[in-house]
C-alpha cells in the first residue's frame, strides 16, 4: 500500500511542470477579458490529469485525489501570478469603468498608485472570490473526469500496448 503512495506522489510531481506553465498561461488569459478562464481552469486539470495518469499507468481514485491536487495547486499559482502581473490593468479597467472620459494612460498611473501601496497579500485576497472559487471547481471536475474517463482509460490501454 505504501508502494501506491509513492507512485501517486511521484506521478503527482511529474505533473507540476504542466500545471506551472498552465498556471502562468491561464494568468495571462485572465489579464484580458477573462472570459475564458473557465474553460481554462478545466484544461488545466485535464493536462494534469493526463500526465499524472500516464506517469502512474493507472486511473485509480488514488489518481484521482493526486490530479486534483495539482491541478488545484495550479489554479492557486495563476490566481497569485494573475495578482502580481496584472493587478495594475484590473483596477485601471477598473478605474476606466467607474470615470467616464478617463484615459488609458491616466488610469494606468492612478493604478500604479493605488497598486504600489497594497501588500502582495491585499492583492492576493482581493483575487479570491466566486470566479477563482469556481475556477478551482472546473479544475477539480477536468481532473477528475479525465481519470475516471473511459476515453481515457483507452488511451491509456493504447499506450501501454506500444
Amino acid at each position: 500500500m505504501n508502494r501506491g503512495w509513492t507512485h501517486v506522489a511521484i506521478a503527482s510531481l511529474a505533473a507540476l511542470l504542466p500545471a506551472a506553465l498552465g498556471a502562468m498561461l491561464l494568468a495571462r488569459v485572465l489579464a484580458s477579458d477573462g472570459s475564458w478562464s473557465l474553460a481554462g481552469s478545466m484544461a488545466l486539470g485535464i493536462a494534469c490529469a493526463v500526465v499524472v495518469m500516464v506517469v502512474a499507468r493507472t486511473r485509480g481514485w488514488d489518481i484521482v485525489a493526486g490530479a486534483t491536487a495539482i491541478s488545484l495547486v495550479g489554479i492557486v499559482l495563476c490566481l497569485l501570478l494573475d495578482a502580481k502581473w496584472n493587478s495594475v490593468d484590473h483596477v485601471a479597467r477598473q478605474l476606466m469603468d467607474q470615470h467616464e472620459g478617463l484615459g488609458l494612460a491616466n488610469a494606468t498611473l492612478q493604478a500604479r498608485t493605488i497598486v504600489g501601496g497594497m501588500a502582495f497579500a491585499e492583492l492576493a485576497r482581493a483575487q479570491v472570490g466566486l470566479v477563482a472559487g469556481l475556477m478551482l471547481f472546473f479544475a477539480a471536475v477536468g481532473a477528475g473526469f479525465t481519470v475516471r474517463s473511459r476515453l481515457f482509460g483507452r488511451l491509456l490501454r493504447i499506450s501501454d500496448r506500444m
